[in-house]
């Protein structure tokens, strides 16, 4: 049957409907953007706010009941469920006091979904699988509150740890669920360590025509901080049932040693009475007397236990006095939901919580964070384009000829050490021509004056050519560059692409080993004619010179020399003439000394440097390519959500005019034209006026 109710419910459906998925779709785009993204901020309230719509539009399209069950630990909670249901589904009541609600609706097949504050949703088939799932969650719930607590924040799940799970729905076969269309939503038990509170749970009951029971054993009735915050279930739901779980097997002792049964089994009505009169606070006693709260004395283990004998078709004889109270209770629960009075409320929160979504969504499109995604868009653009001008410059750097930029470099080195030339050449000179002065003065062999004072010194001024070429080429990199002259396009390319080329010069610099390109040089004075005096003997056996050079010097110089024989035999003819051997080689070997090591600089600077440029290139290239997946992919996350949120912002303007219009059309509906067949003729004139004028 097609009533106006049922009208309700699918044009609301088409007006929610549409709205889910650029929600979900936005919320989706903003989980995945970074956590530096400045619009993150408005994440947990999207969250909230997608499911929300979801559980709204769920409840609407299936003309849902929500009953909430409230209570303190031990209360009989799950067995009000299993009374309820008719059916045994109090196995999910014993799962660990999970701060979440778990709803309990009707299925073919058991299925258990969780769903967690960042929308994440898991589904079970099996109780072992959901309790062993809940578990891990609890404690990875415990160790995030611990960890927020020691920053002394107060602990939001949907800010602090969206991985918490936020609902459970249990769907079972229980038929009592399906013909009443009811979902029974259990809650932890109060007074358990709940850290963020009943309030923010029950959010997404505010405003709606949800009912609550309220279960508490006898034990509790009249304990004071059990009712403390009740007055907050006053102000969530429209209607509160507070059943009073009695112990019926109680037993009360007589002075006489006998036991009898007690007060709340002999006559509850009492009890009940004692509590108004007595314990009632402001609040309940205003609720009680306005009609909003109702109280039912019933035993539910034995409510439960004959309902559920019962629905297995099993005969049982109940106990009138004990049955009827939960009768009563469930009586007046069905006929509450069945109420055109709730009816009206279900249409007029339904469209108040609708048009508080849909404000609530206006806010968060407008929220600053989402202008500041323009700017932070704008950055990422500019990020993409640094990181491509420096892939760019690292590109042209690769293909450019460095070892030819580098050609040039022996012939400027050359250059810069000309000018320690005249001064390092006289310098030497003078070193070698006191080495000849000290030879004499001395006893030594030729040997040793060639290999040992003349060759070190030759090797030291090797040595001093090394340092003054490459203190040049120090000072030349300390001026800038890497040592050789560079176009202005290089060295701006260079600097795009962060290549220090100054340090490049540093490093390969300090690799040279200058040691090595010494060479070990011997003055060739081993062959020379170096004139020799005549002996005695050597006028009686006439020798000639080259025969008297190798008796005196030895074959290869090693006869050792003393400083008489040297005046005597060689004297001041022979010193002037080494000194002039000595001097003419100098004069021929320094400029090929020279320019040798300015070559070999020139060619290992040049190999540590290049091979330095290139490694470095090769790496920023990686690393330039890497900045742009990194800012290309962020970018192309934030332009995919700047369309998400026109998107959203579109569906959110578009709800919130299909609402206005749901709520000019039903907005003063009788109670009575709710459940009007709209089929029948007789009713058609009467309910013209609430058809969609679009349908026309």
């Amino acid at each position: 049957m097609r009533t106006l109710l049922s009208q309700f419910c699918d044009e609301f459906g088409r007006v929610a409907k549409p709205l889910i998925d650029p929600l979900t779709t936005a919320t989706d785009a903003l989980s995945a953007v970074s956590t530096q993204t400045p619009v993150r901020e408005i994440l947990p309230e999207l969250h909230d706010s997608a499911h929300q719509l979801r559980s709204l539009a769920q409840k609407v399209e299936e003309q849902q009941a929500y009953v909430l069950i409230f209570g303190p630990l031990k209360s009989g909670k799950s067995t009000l469920m299993n009374a309820i249901a008719a059916s045994y589904v109090s196995e999910v009541t014993t799962l660990p006091a999970y701060p979440c609600m778990v709803f309990v609706s009707y299925s073919e097949q058991r299925q258990y979904e969780i769903t967690r504050y960042n929308g994440r949703i898991d589904v079970l088939h099996d109780q072992a699988a959901l309790r062993m799932h809940v578990n891990r969650a609890h404690n990875e719930l415990a160790e995030q509150i611990r960890e927020v607590e020691r920053t002394g924040a107060d602990f939001d799940p949907g800010v602090h740890f969206p991985d918490a799970i936020r609902r459970i729905d249990v769907r079972v076969p229980a038929m009592q669920l399906k013909e009443s269309g009811t979902v029974v939503v259990d809650t932890p038990g109060l007074y358990t360590r709940m850290k963020f509170g009943y309030g923010h749970m029950t959010k997404e009951f505010r405003n709606t025509a949800t009912c609550a029971i309220f279960v508490v054993k006898t034990d509790n009735l009249f304990l004071e901080q059990v009712f403390d915050e009740f007055h907050q279930l006053l102000e969530i739901f429209s209607r509160i049932f507070l059943v009073v779980n009695l112990d019926t097997t109680k037993k009360d002792l007589r002075p006489d040693g006998s036991l009898v049964p007690s007060l709340e089994s002999e006559d509850p009505l009492r009890l009940i009475e004692a509590f108004e009169n007595l314990s009632m606070n402001t609040p309940l006693k205003e609720a009680a007397e306005d009609g909003r709260l109702r109280i039912y004395p019933a035993d539910l283990m034995n409510a439960a236990s004959n309902r559920l004998q019962a629905s297995n078709g099993e005969n049982i004889e109940m106990e009138a006095g004990l049955q009827s109270n939960f009768d009563s209770f469930l009586g007046d629960l069905t006929e509450y939901l069945n109420s055109t009075d709730y009816l009206v409320a279900f249409l007029g929160d339904s469209l108040r919580q609708a048009d508080a979504l849909v404000a609530q969504l206006g806010d968060l499109i407008a929220h600053p964070t989402v202008k500041e995604l323009n700017q932070h868009f704008a950055e990422l653009q500019q990020r993409v384009a640094n990181a491509e001008a420096e892939s760019a410059a690292v590109a042209s750097l690769q293909g450019y000829d460095w070892a030819g930029a580098f050609a040039g470099l022996p012939t400027w080195l050359n250059e810069s050490a000309a000018s320690d030339d005249e001064d390092l050449y006289t310098k030497t000179s003078q070193a070698l021509s006191g080495a000849i002065t000290n030879w004499f003065a001395e006893s030594s062999s030729l040997q040793t004056l060639v290999k040992d004072d003349l060759g070190l010194l030759m090797r030291s001024m090797q040595a001093e050519v090394i340092s003054n070429v490459t203190g040049s080429l120090r000072r030349r990199i300390h001026q800038g560059s890497v040592g050789v002259d560079l176009p202005d396009s290089v060295d701006q390319a260079a600097a795009s692409a962060g290549l220090d080329l100054k340090a490049v010069g540093r490093r390969s610099i300090d690799m040279l080993d200058g040691g090595a390109a010494l060479e070990s040089v011997q003055v060739p004075l081993l062959k020379a004619a170096i004139p020799v005096r005549k002996s005695f003997w050597d006028f009686v056996l006439f020798r000639n010179q080259p025969k008297m050079r190798a008796r005196l010097f030895g074959g290869k110089g090693e006869n050792r020399l003393d400083r008489h024989t040297k005046g005597k035999r060689l004297g001041e003819f022979a010193r002037s003439y080494i000194q002039g051997e000595v001097e003419d080689y100098l004069y021929r070997y320094y400029p090929k000394a020279t320019d040798r090591l300015a070559e070999w600089i020139a060619q290992s600077f040049t190999h540590y440097a290049v091979s330095d440029i290139l490694t470095q290139l090769e790496q920023a290239l990686a690393s330039a390519q890497q900045k742009l997946n990194s800012a290309q992919a962020e970018l192309d996350q934030v332009a995919q959500l700047r369309q998400n949120l026109v998107d959203l912002e579109v569906a959110i303007d578009s709800a919130n005019h299909g609402f206005g219009e749901l709520g000019n059309r039903y907005g003063d509906t009788q109670p009575e034209m709710l459940l009007v067949d709209l089929d029948s003729d007789a009713s058609n004139e009467e309910v013209l006026v609430l058809e969609d004028p679009a349908s026309e």
